[in-house]
């Protein structure tokens, strides 16, 4: 996954941890000097200006096309003066501040024999350090004139790619349209173009416009891993001593002295307030702090361990099956815990999940949060994977509740050969319509597939 480093984000600095941010606000960074990463365009026609103009040519979509609107002093036009009249086919197209007017439309040949629709675009290149999952939000296209009575286009793309494309008609604060959406993870040197076309024809198309881009990282286990040999042993795996909201966790019994049990009947996977911290042995974590996997029963073999291969390495404890000396009847988790700090709408993403041994049956993977640890958003039993995904929509928390992804052991409730490779990011999304293809939102689909 790529690491997601912006430096001018103080709260990353102080904590360490990726965090979402705004990247870029169109009526915040107008200006006649571009700030950096912007840019002012337009679907020139080939040869505009020139008497071999072909104004046929050069629709939206093409970015290798696109031509630089000019610095009036005031506005950005195409030919960089106020005049709407003395050029076409981009009489009145113009940005400015807080808007700006498309050019002529696809029926509107002005005499050169334009058959395109002409439109402003103000563009916005990802910069090194910005990369993650990027979304458009607080977005607004809204007709600025009385007289207009037909229809406007927002297109947005990445790069070459369209991603929304939604239109306005007529007058008046009904008409108002929003294009929040979520565009995928993007790498430096994208760039999201967000068009404002006439749709056909440019009567009255004066518009407002704004939106924001935002890289939407909340955390990512991987890249905020804090390993047991970074630390001093003894250190308890606790947000106090990780990177931003992380936590290590298990589920221990409630008898459970640091060391062992001697009635691991208890201590479920949905009790929350049963969940002691791993702790570091010095090389890696585990529930009592040593190395040794033959002692601290139920939480046998219970680690996680070191990266590799771009992933995280870990066990679970003990089955339900595995009964031992101490009466244990529970599946014992690895639990990565990330507590959030502003309200907002979660979503799990670039999800990856393999099983290691083929002599072992598999792992549960269970995901839940704080506000209702017995209902799963997914709970799904893997054998012989290798890159199982686990996305999904958390949906709305609040700052302090916990997002809980938990790994276990198989079906067969016996912790052999179960071993384990994970990684996953949490975004926040903008508006549940904007959650990328395919995720659910919370409460809408329970997977179940645990025998």
């Amino acid at each position: 996954m790529r690491m997601f480093t912006r430096s001018l984000v103080v709260a990353a600095a102080l904590s360490g941890a990726v965090q979402a941010a705004e990247l870029a606000d169109y009526r915040d960074d107008f200006s006649g000097t571009p700030a950096t990463g912007w840019s002012y365009l337009w679907n020139a026609p080939v040869d505009f200006g020139l008497g071999t103009m072909d104004a046929t040519t050069n629709p939206l979509g093409d970015s290798s096309n696109y031509a630089a609107l000019q610095w009036t002093g005031s506005i950005w036009t195409a030919d960089g003066d106020t005049d709407a009249l003395n050029s076409s086919p981009d009489n009145y197209l113009r940005l400015h501040a807080t808007g700006g007017h498309p050019g002529r439309g696809s029926t509107d040949a002005s005499g050169v024999g334009n058959t395109v629709d002409r439109a402003p675009i103000a563009a916005y290149t990802i910069q090194s350090g910005e990369e993650g999952m990027i979304s458009l939000s607080d977005t607004l296209l809204r007709s600025a004139n009385s007289g207009h009575t037909a229809t406007m286009r927002v297109l947005v793309y990445v790069n070459d790619t369209l991603k929304v494309d939604k239109v306005q008609t007529g007058y008046g604060p009904s008409t108002d349209v929003t294009f929040d959406a979520e565009l995928g993870s993007l790498a430096a040197g994208d760039t999201v173009y967000v068009a404002v076309s006439p749709d056909g024809s440019d009567g009255s198309d004066g518009f407002a416009l704004d939106f924001t881009i935002n890289n939407n990282i909340v955390a990512d286990l991987v890249d905020d891993y804090t390993l047991g040999s970074s630390v001093a042993a003894s250190t308890p795996a606790t947000s106090a001593n990780l990177v931003g909201g992380w936590s290590y966790l298990w589920n221990a019994p409630t008898d459970w002295d640091g060391t062992s049990s001697a009635d691991a009947s208890t201590g479920d996977i949905t009790s929350v307030a049963d969940f002691e911290p791993l702790i570091s042995s010095g090389t890696r974590w585990t529930a009592d702090g040593d190395d040794d996997n033959g002692n601290g029963s139920p939480a046998r073999f219970l680690t996680s361990n070191t990266i590799g291969g771009g992933l995280i390495n870990g066990h679970p404890g003990r089955g339900f099956s595995q009964v031992e000396g101490n009466g244990n009847d529970e599946d014992r988790y690895v639990i990565y815990a990330y507590t959030v700090d502003a309200d907002d709408i979660y979503a799990i993403t670039d999800s990856t999940f393999s099983t290691i041994n083929a002599e072992g049956d598999g792992n549960n993977v269970r995901i839940f949060t704080s506000l209702d640890p017995s209902s799963a958003l997914f709970d799904t039993t893997w054998d012989g994977v290798t890159d199982a995904k686990f996305d999904l929509g958390i949906g709305e928390l609040s700052a302090g509740d916990t997002i809980y992804v938990a790994v276990g052991v198989g079906n067969n409730g016996n912790d052999g050969n179960d071993s384990f490779r994970i990684d996953f990011t949490i975004i926040t999304v903008p508006t549940p319509a904007a959650l990328p293809a395919g995720l659910m939102l919370l409460g809408a689909i329970t997977m179940r597939r645990r025998s």
